[in-house]
């Protein structure tokens, strides 16, 4: 993009006697960003008098413009709203680009795939409306994204559902990432009043009360009881020793804060200093829709071999279209509007940089594309998963370890069964396992599905020519799979799965299932079922859903599904559509079990937000949820 060398813009202590005023308009921006009262006029107030300061020549050809700081009180100032009097602001003008330097070593950049860890840290112990953030919606968008480099071979993307400062540090260290993503809550003492992704209102208060003693910044990792875990912006930054990341994005609020009272706040800068050579921070609080949108472009960007620094630029300016045409935004928790496109967000990330035109990665290698989504049976899931954050964690990690092999989960209809066992799936699929799908009650049975799944597999070389076992050949004349063969025939399935990392998904069981007995109706599965209840294969892995208990399923876990907590049960109804005050939300809740599949069904009315028509709305959609689960 660049064609000359950055032009580095270094700001002396000399006139900070003579611009004092600056600090006072930079402190009134900071109001108003706590306040989601920003103003493009603001914006360009402060912005035009940073550029007048500056004292640079007024024709700027397009390069790359990088400020260099030596002083902490002017780094404090918010230098990504520079304003040029004729081209604007130039951390968003397509012909410039806009970072802060800061010195060190740079090393090379690994080969790729470009591998890009996405950690989300959500307690689930935290205020209901002002930090609820959201990270199911922030992964599936990137994740969907990002589809056609991941399948291409070019990228390669991991976002564990466990948000635990551990499962952080190990997994940096258990192979080479190029950009590591922390999505969460930032906390900075002496600064609670801010909302949207660093609210800590509900946080432990013995744990902040002790960090308010220290003058430093955190980021909310989440406990293993699910309360937030305050880790200081030291230890976070030391885990990078020794790791050759390039590029960090602490995507959280106030990540990027300079100083407070003359100490350094900051989470990023001694990311810097432990030698990443890229990162990146929120310099004031950020909404959600920002967030996943600057996210988002940046990590596209970056896959598109774009530098650093364009990445950044094109998110801002991605971040300047949040909102659709005649929407207002409306902050519950400060009850005002903002009818700006950007919201004011658009100058926040901050960009620090050893050297911008340093790549992440070296893209000198042959891509090997993806293997396809699961094969088998299409099963319907959600657009997107929502909460279930403990059950993610706890039953991904047990089967990623293999201290569960075969895991049935069961739970009425309407909890999220297959939702969680497609989850799991996707999980694993990460991890390198084939994930063959099945959905019980199917025109094919379980047995005949498998084998097609395996000789299609065969024709695609993707399986050796020389394994143990009858070489299968599937006819539409499944009479030969006759009730005395089938066994043999599945045994010898199962010897072929045994060269790779398998999951077989069956899904609603219940749909071929005896509701008094519990037998199964369906012959191909009752004889899978009672030989995957004691086959042994160490990269073997069995899912099951259901709503009964399975006389069948001997040796399986039995995971007994609960309805979801209120924080997750209200995140899915206003991902819906639909907008009710909390005392409503909390009948709702408590009327219908915390079940989604009752919510689909009032979705389908009028809405309603009177007592009496409500609670006659909860008495129809109940009365349908129980012929659902009854019948379905």
């Amino acid at each position: 993009m660049h064609h000359l060398p950055p032009l580095f813009l270094s700001p002396s202590t000399d006139w900070l006697s003579s611009h004092s005023h600056l600090y006072n308009l930079a402190q009134q921006l900071s109001q108003r960003y706590h306040a989601h009262r920003v103003t493009e006029a603001a914006l360009k107030t402060i912005g035009l008098t940073l550029w007048q300061v500056l004292d640079v020549d007024a024709s700027l050809p397009p390069q790359a413009l990088m400020i260099e700081c030596h002083d902490n009180a002017i780094d404090s100032l918010p230098w990504e709203c520079l304003y040029h009097p004729e081209l604007g602001f130039l951390g968003k003008h397509p012909d410039y680009t806009l970072s802060r330097r800061v010195r060190g070593n740079i090393p090379q950049p690994p080969k790729g795939p470009l591998k890009i860890l996405l950690l989300t840290a959500q307690p689930e112990k935290i205020s209901y409306q002002r930090a609820r953030l959201d990270i199911e919606i922030e992964q599936q968008q990137l994740y969907t994204a990002l589809m056609p480099f991941i399948s291409a071979g070019w990228v390669r993307f991991y976002a564990p559902n466990d948000g635990r400062f551990s499962t952080f540090v190990e997994l940096l260290h258990s192979q080479p990432w190029h950009l590591v993503i922390l999505s969460g809550h930032g906390f900075v003492p002496k600064t609670t009043d801010a909302i949207a992704r660093s609210d800590s209102n509900r946080l432990d208060e013995q744990s902040i009360s002790c960090k308010r003693k220290q003058a430093q910044a955190f980021f909310v990792f989440e406990s293993e009881e699910g309360h937030g875990e305050l880790v200081a912006a030291h230890t976070l930054a030391q885990v990078f020793n020794g790791t050759n990341v390039q590029c960090v994005v602490v995507a959280a609020c106030q990540s990027a804060q300079s100083n407070i009272n003359g100490t350094e706040a900051s989470l990023i800068k001694p990311i810097a200093r432990a030698g990443v050579p890229h990162v990146v921070g929120i310099r004031e609080p950020l909404i959600d829709r920002a967030a996943t949108v600057f996210v988002q472009t940046l990590c596209v960007a970056l896959a598109q071999r774009e530098r650093v620094d364009v990445a950044v630029q094109k998110s801002r300016r991605a971040m300047t279209q949040l909102l659709a045409s005649n929407e207002v935004w409306r902050d519950v928790a400060v009850g005002c509007g903002h009818s700006d496109a950007s919201v004011g967000q658009w100058c926040l990330p901050t960009l620090l940089s050893h050297d911008p035109a340093q790549p992440v990665v070296d893209w000198h290698f042959r891509p090997k594309p993806s293997k396809p989504d699961p094969l088998g049976s299409q099963i319907a899931l959600p657009n997107v998963f929502i909460g279930r954050r403990r059950e993610l964690r706890t039953l991904g990690e047990a089967l990623a370890t293999g201290k569960i092999r075969r895991l049935l989960i069961r739970g009425a209809g309407g909890l999220g069964k297959t939702a969680l066992a497609g989850r799991l799936a996707m999980t694993l699929a990460q991890q390198g396992y084939r994930v063959l799908a099945y959905q019980a009650g199917g025109e094919m049975g379980f047995i005949e599905t498998l084998a097609q799944v395996l000789e299609s597999l065969k024709t695609k070389t993707e399986f050796s020519q020389h394994t143990v076992g009858p070489s299968i050949e599937v006819s539409k004349d499944q009479s030969r799979l006759a009730m005395e063969f089938r066994d043999v025939f599945f045994e010898a399935l199962l010897a072929k799965l045994a060269q790779g990392r398998w999951l077989l998904w069956i899904d609603g069981l219940e749909c071929v299932q005896n509701p008094r007995s519990g037998a199964l109706t369906d012959e191909s599965l009752q004889i899978a079922l009672e030989m995957l209840s004691r086959w042994e294969a160490a990269d073997l892995r069995i899912l099951l859903t259901c709503r009964w208990d399975i006389p069948q399923a001997t040796d399986f876990y039995d995971y007994r599904l609960k309805c979801p907590n209120f924080s997750d049960f209200s995140r899915y109804l206003q991902h819906l559509g639909l907008s009710y005050p909390f005392p409503q939300l909390l009948t709702i809740y408590k009327r219908l079990g915390g079940n989604f599949q009752a919510v689909q069904l009032l979705q389908s009315m009028p809405p309603c937000l009177d007592a009496p028509g409500l609670n006659k709305q909860l008495a129809i959609v109940r009365r349908y949820l129980q012929a659902y689960q009854r019948y379905q």
